[in-house]
């Protein structure tokens, strides 16, 4: 029983992997579907075989993630950039790096949906699909490695326990190296593909300066950022409702939600109109994510056992643990690799990641004895190695639509890896595993 518990997951990643890229005619009629069957088969079980409480602590980390996604992705959408000027390889690699940033704030889905447009516009008498390419890997992956908000990953691990600014403290070096790194290719890259090119230059004055239509919504985003730190289990004056061992709150989850709704409402219609705004990529992420959620459930309680055996704990090290969530991250989606590693890699220590305080232990643990290379490098491998591939991380494949769309040939699955990921993105991998994991 334990073991057909467990296919429903496996069932739901290769469906999200595969199906946008093979059967995309059949997967969008049935795609939002199948993850809720699942999902809802998968919870049955549970609250048949009495385990509620391990069901509504899955439910309420759902309900968060989502809400931060979704209320982010809306008030993003509302804000639209448009830069009246030639992107020079200077400018670009400015441009990207800005983007990094963001990506911390607003996540890399929001960022995404922020700035790709913009950096379209910014070259757009020279685009090639190397420009696309590279907004993936700097704004829609390693831009968002230093905080929960920055990439779904972290943002679960945030949920689980792992302070806020753990990230952020452990992962800088690494993010400033990849960043300098990719940022020095593209430059050399787009300085290459600069010879020869005649751009216009725009002569009028009064537009040479980047416009920034529906400001106010900054202000929601403010909001939304300000909320997350409203945590039930450190704030008690927050209104709870307790559910057996789980306190469980959803005071900055409506806040969030409410905020976003209110941007939309207000939002400017032209800002909406040339962001081409719609609900459909964050429906596609929600529907996909409550199967993930709760289908994932089984598959940890098997992986804790697994791990907990004195064979298997010996072979999880660092470097495995690096390259076995990127790997994960790479052909599955990157937020389930990083629980599913970082249950194997607490399981082997002994410890529950169902249970917020041993999170908080792990994290100690490691701090204590001067060897955070476990985390560091779940959490790395994860938001990296999420720029793998098209499906390596949500907003891949979003940038990939929304830059064909702009009639850019982007290249295929497998051109993907072999003409950008292995000759550029992998060589950064390995020089960051030989410096900061092993």
């Amino acid at each position: 029983m334990a073991f057909l518990l467990i296919l429903p997951f496996i069932a739901i990643i290769f469906l999200l992997s595969a199906g946008p890229l093979f059967f995309a005619k059949w997967w969008s009629k049935i795609g939002k579907i199948v993850p809720v069957s699942l999902a809802t088969l998968v919870a049955v079980v549970y609250l048949y075989q009495g385990k509620s409480e391990e069901l509504a602590e899955t439910v309420s980390e759902y309900v968060s993630f989502i809400s931060i996604i979704g209320s982010l992705y809306v008030v993003a959408g509302g804000i639209c950039i448009h830069p009246y000027r030639n992107g020079t390889p200077t400018v670009n690699v400015v441009f990207l790096m800005i983007g990094a940033v963001i990506a911390n704030i607003i996540g890399t889905t929001g960022a995404s949906v922020l700035l790709l447009k913009p950096f379209i516009r910014l070259n757009r008498y020279k685009v090639k699909p190397y420009h696309i390419i590279f907004f993936i890997f700097i704004v829609s992956n390693a831009g968002g490695l230093l905080t929960p908000l920055g990439d779904p990953p972290l943002f679960m691990g945030y949920l689980k326990g792992i302070p806020f600014f753990w990230f952020t403290q452990k992962l800088f070096l690494p993010w400033l190296f990849v960043l300098g790194v990719l940022g020095i290719v593209f430059f050399l890259m787009d300085k290459k593909n600069d010879k020869g090119i005649e751009s216009e230059i725009i002569h009028d004055p009064k537009i040479q300066k980047t416009i920034i239509i529906g400001k106010r919504n900054f202000i929601g985003l403010g909001v939304i950022l300000l909320s997350l730190f409203l945590d039930p289990r450190k704030m008690e004056w927050l209104p709870t409702i307790h559910f057996g061992h789980h306190q469980l709150s959803f005071v900055r989850e409506m806040i969030q939600v409410v905020t976003a709704y209110i941007c939309y409402k207000t939002s400017n219609k032209g800002a909406l109109e040339m962001n081409e705004f719609s609900m459909e990529p964050i429906e596609e992420v929600a529907f996909a994510f409550c199967g993930i959620f709760v289908t994932m459930m089984p598959a940890l309680e098997a992986m804790r056992h697994l791990a907990s055996s004195p064979q298997v704990a010996a072979a999880i090290t660092p470097s495995f643990t690096f390259w076995g969530t990127g790997m994960m991250s790479a052909i599955l989606d990157n937020a389930p690799s990083f629980i599913n590693a970082l249950t194997v890699t607490m399981a082997k220590h002994g410890l529950n990641i169902g249970v917020y305080g041993d999170v908080q232990q792990f994290v100690a643990m490691q701090e204590a004895a001067n060897l955070p290379h476990y985390l560091v490098a779940i959490s790395f491998a994860s938001v990296i190695f999420g720029a793998f591939t098209y499906v390596g991380n949500g907003p891949n494949f979003l940038v990939k639509a929304m830059a064909e769309k702009e009639n850019i040939k982007m290249p295929s699955f497998v051109q993907y890896i072999y003409q950008y990921v292995i000759p550029i993105l992998l060589p950064v991998i390995v020089i960051c595993w030989l410096i900061f994991i092993l």
